[in-house]
Order: structure tokens, then sequence, then C-alpha cells
């Protein structure tokens, strides 16, 4: 005589927590019932989505196990027991998971460039992805980088709820237990001092939320321009900038040439660079004779 196996009863008890966010860990729950003649099931139980992708695996005795949710919005969650000699394979009943975005921030100066002891212009853009869902303590952190402070004064201007705390010639500026109705942003803006020249990379630290957890950081890198003025791009960063860099120019095209033998080939050289350097083409053609050791020849 062949037994069949009996059909389960599988119950996926619960999924949490629900609501959740995206990347929090979520644990869902589901027990096989026992039928005393056939002892306890063994083999293992999958849990699904709503488009069929696995998302943990329980191996019996256990009756739970975890997943991470990675994308906003709601879903079905089913587990299927695979069944034993004794028992049959069985899906559970759905439960719907709801996961929340976390909110997002960017940061930007205005303007981008600036010199040693000027002051430009933070602005924090928090806002809320999820359209249904308000945010509640909202917080995040951005410490300065050395040679960043907080201005005197503050030009403190937000629009954001919560504690917004940016002290005079500190290094840090944070909002603390802010609040995002759904589908919503606001903006934090204070004035900021550079006490140093070079660049300087700034990002915050992750904002959070109740709802929705740990989002993204957001960082801007920051060029200022050093004492005495001059470029803020590739170039010298001092005042007398265009010239340091003309001579760079004249040193690179000759690099790629045989070195001319008189002056005539040497101003030729120095009416193509990028600009014209001071002291005019002869000064310069002197200068490069003298260098490579024409010393009784003068150009005019």
């Amino acid at each position: 005589m062949t037994v069949a196996p009996v059909p389960p009863v599988v119950t996926l008890v619960s999924v949490a927590p629900n609501p959740t966010a995206v990347g929090t860990s979520t644990t869902a729950t589901v027990t096989v019932g026992t039928y005393p003649l056939f002892g306890p099931p063994t083999g293992t139980i999958t849990v699904f989505d709503t488009s069929g992708n696995s998302l943990c695996t329980i191996a019996l005795p256990a009756t739970s196990c975890a997943f991470t949710p990675t994308a906003p919005g709601t879903q079905t969650i089913v587990a299927r027991y695979d069944g034993d000699a004794s028992y049959d394979s069985g899906l559970s009943n759905a439960l719907v998971l709801v996961t929340r975005a976390a909110p997002t921030i960017a940061k930007a100066f205005v303007p981008r460039s600036i010199l040693v002891n000027g002051t430009t212009t933070l602005t924090f853009t928090l806002a809320n992805p999820n359209a249904a869902t308000a945010l509640t303590g909202v917080s995040f952190t951005d410490t300065l980088p050395a040679g960043l402070v907080v201005a005197m004064p503050n030009g403190l201007v937000t629009t954001c709820s919560g504690t917004v705390t940016a002290v005079a010639g500190t290094g840090s500026i944070e909002l603390v237990n802010g609040s995002l109705a759904a589908g919503s942003s606001c903006t934090i803006t204070a004035s900021v001092t550079g006490l140093a020249g070079g660049l300087k990379p700034n990002t915050t630290g992750a904002v959070t939320s109740a709802e929705g957890g740990t989002g993204a950081t957001a960082g801007v890198p920051r060029r200022r321009r050093a004492a005495g003025g001059g470029a803020a791009d590739d170039r010298q960063g001092v005042r007398g900038g265009e010239h340091r860099r003309e001579r760079n120019d004249v040193a690179d095209t000759f690099a790629d040439q045989s070195q001319p033998s008189d002056c005539t080939e040497w101003r030729g050289l120095h009416r193509h660079a990028a600009r014209r350097p001071r002291g005019g083409h002869a000064e310069r053609a002197n200068d490069h004779m003298r260098r490579r050791g024409h010393r009784g020849h003068r150009c005019e």
C-alpha cells in the first residue's frame, strides 16, 4: 500500500517591520502545521515577493528568515514549503509589505570659488520621494573640512522644520528631528568662510528618518583661491597666474620639437604660444637662448 504525502498547512505569520524601509532588515515568520501521525515536517521554506523573486530561505525546524528590501513600494509576500517524504509541497497565505524610501539630500556652494577669508553660500536641499508617506525624524550632519568654517554672521535661512544648528566659527551644520510631508522638499542655507587655500572636498553624513531609514550622503568638491588671488582652476593660484601658465605652455611646446638654434626660431615658437608673455618675444627668446647655452647671442 502506498501512502501519499499529506497536504501541509503553511502559514505566513508575519513580515516585520511592516511598513519597512529600503535597506532595513525585514523578517518573515512562517509555520508548517504538524500531523501527529507523521511527525514534524522537514525540509525548506522559501519566501518570495510579487515578482517571484526569492527573498530568503528557512531550514526547518527554524521558523523565520530575514531579507532587505532594495526598492520602495508595495509587494505581496508569499511562502512556499517544498515538502518532504510525509508532507506535500504547498503555498502560504499572502501578506502585503509596504517599503518606504529614505529622504534624499543634495548640496551646493555658490560661488564655488572664493578668496581666502571670503564667503560662499552653502545650500542643502532635502526631499521626501514617497508619494503617500510623510517622513519624521529627518536628520543629517555636515562636518566641514579643515579650512572651512561657518561664517560670522552665519546667514542661516531654512524652510525645514526641526532644529538647525550652524554656530559661527564652528565646522559643522546639522538638522535634527525635521519632518517632510509626502512628496515635499525643504532647504537650509548658511554662509561659509574659507580660511585656507586649496581644494576642499565636502561630503555630508547620511540623511536619516524614522519611516524611511538611512539614505545617501551629499558631496561636492570645493576649490578656493590662495592668498593674493589668481585663477581657481588648474593654474598656479597666485596673482600673475596667467604669466606662469604661459611659461608652462611654452615649455610643453618645446618638449615635442627639436630645439631651435637661433633667435628667429625662438621668436617663431613664442608667437604660437597660448598667450603673449610679459616682456615680448625678443626677451623670451633671449631667455631661452641663454638656457640652451647660446650666451653670446642677443635677440632683438
